[in-house]
């Protein structure tokens, strides 16, 4: 894809995915402590190891004059909920993987256990940064994640000199529902497309600037 001035081209496709922030925090992306572990409805969507319960992931070009002035082109806003199903996933999770953009930087995160039946532990501690220039990757350690609770999590950060990318919503084991928004100003030109069976976005205008949305229900893991 190429980088215009004032336009951005995003694919949005089933596969993996990268996390950051938005100064406009959508309120379904809000973490609250008595939410409760999400049912299970359909067992077949809890025997692989892990659910992703949502993945919620926003893009807002639309930034204060402070944020503009560092250099960020957008901000990217990351939440997720992943249910355990097995012992093997309890075991396995020991950190929390977030790959990043290349001029991504944290500014903000906010994690916790729920437990099965419904209490929550907050995480603390530092986040480590490993990976390669062009694949960086931040990974935070966490206690064990017990069968039948949930990893919460949500991250902010901004993104410099980048206009075009790509994000993915399919794993290896199904997802209940996926969100994903771009906020931007008037004067700017977007576009986005879809593959591999993704929802093209509907476009919307609201006072702050236009808006590119899609919505899904469950994606199957992929195989």
């Amino acid at each position: 894809m190429n980088k215009l001035i004032r336009s951005l081209a995003s694919v949005l496709c089933p596969g993996v995915a990268h996390y950051n922030t938005c100064s406009d925090q959508p309120a379904f992306a809000r973490l609250r402590n008595d939410k409760p572990v999400a049912p299970v409805a359909d067992p077949s969507l809890f025997r692989d190891d892990f659910t992703m319960i949502s993945h919620n992931l926003v893009y807002n070009f639309v930034l204060s004059a402070a944020e503009e002035e560092s250099g960020a082109t957008f901000a990217r806003y990351v939440h997720r909920r992943i249910r355990v199903n097995t012992q093997k996933g309890s075991d396995s999770l020991t950190h929390i993987i977030l790959p990043l953009r290349p001029t991504e930087a944290i500014s903000f995160m906010r994690a916790r256990i729920v437990q099965p039946d419904g209490s929550s532990l907050q995480l603390s501690g530092q986040l480590e940064y490993m990976g390669t220039a062009k694949e960086p990757k931040a990974v935070l350690s966490i206690p064990p994640v017990p069968v039948g609770g949930e990893l919460e999590y949500e991250t902010e950060g901004l993104v410099k000199n980048d206009f075009a990318g790509a994000e993915y919503f399919q794993w290896e084991y199904p997802t209940l529902e996926t969100h994903f928004k771009i906020i931007y100003p008037k004067k700017y030109f977007i576009r986005t497309t879809s593959r591999n069976g993704y929802p093209q976005a509907t476009s919307y205008t609201k006072p702050e600037g236009n808006v590119l949305e899609v919505k899904t229900g469950i994606i199957q893991a992929k195989k």
